[in-house]
């Protein structure tokens, strides 16, 4: 047989265990973690380079259907209740792309919620960063509230959460003029409700990934005095139960309870916050 470019596996192919368990021969394949790091210890640096972006496009393409196919219907329906409800503006955290909102998108679509998606560039230790970023996402609510029947509903996560707030806080009530309800899945979230351990891992990640010195993310909420009633002790993480924000925007907040990742929007999570966005918020006792 004369091997061609589509007859010859790529580099390392050969030996990996994928293609041994193509190949029928499972008992190849490691089957616990100590074989799997003699197989890797196995590699030259040019085959493990391509093994990880086997394992890598697997769970791109595998978290794009589980998102994406049980929303596939919903393209073949009509909107089920009346239309003209506020825009809702789904805010996506550090990473996430717009494809993995898809299916919700399309679900609060089919609600009768215009819906944007919006992802933040990136948020840093530099207050003209953040205020340049701050202004990104004002100029959004601005142009949807334009077009929007009556303020604008907001569901962020993660850093997206952290955006929204640094942004109430340094607009105040000319940003409370343009959004209605504010749901945050996982962020942005008080020191004081932080998990100890989980909470001083996860700060001290981003101690290191924004370059700060300050375990409150002083920095993230402020920018010189442009930042108004700056909130320093306010986290980004996974909350351990529902609720709603004490102070200033009593009643148009809440902290609604979702693993931290990208794939934290099910169906009870959607059904939720969709009560939300209808019925409105209860007060806080």
């Amino acid at each position: 047989m004369v091997e061609t470019a589509l007859s010859r596996p790529p580099v390392g192919q050969a030996d990996s265990p994928r293609t041994h368990q193509q190949e029928g021969t499972l008992e190849a394949f490691p089957t616990n973690a100590d074989d799997f790091e003699r197989y890797l210890g196995s590699l030259s640096c040019e085959q493990k380079d391509y093994e990880r972006g086997l394992f890598y496009e697997d769970v791109r393409e595998a978290a794009a259907d589980w998102v994406l196919f049980p929303w596939l219907p919903l393209k073949l329906r009509e909107p089920f209740v009346k239309k003209n409800k506020p825009t809702l503006i789904i805010g996506l955290g550090l990473g996430t792309t717009a494809p993995y909102y898809e299916g919700p998108k399309l679900w609060f679509q089919n609600t009768g919620r215009p819906t944007k998606v919006y992802s933040p560039e990136t948020l840093v230790n530099v207050g003209c960063v953040n205020d340049r970023e701050g202004d990104r996402y004002m100029e959004l609510l601005y142009r949807e509230r334009r077009k929007s029947n009556g303020p604008v509903d907001v569901m962020l996560h993660s850093i997206s959460g952290v955006l929204d707030r640094y942004v109430r806080n340094k607009y105040g009530d000319e940003y409370q003029k343009l959004v209605g309800t504010t749901i945050y899945l996982g962020s942005p979230k008080q020191l004081r409700w932080v998990n100890s351990f989980v909470g001083d891992k996860y700060l001290k990640f981003f101690k290191w990934f924004l370059g700060s010195d300050d375990s409150g993310l002083r920095v993230v909420f402020e920018s010189g005095d442009s930042a108004g009633e700056a909130d320093t002790h306010t986290v980004s993480i996974g909350n351990p139960k529902d609720a709603v924000w004490d102070g200033r925007f009593d009643g148009s907040q809440v902290l609604v309870h979702v693993p931290h990742s990208s794939l934290h929007m099910n169906l009870p999570v959607l059904r939720q916050a969709t009560d939300i966005l209808d019925e409105g918020l209860p007060r806080a006792a």
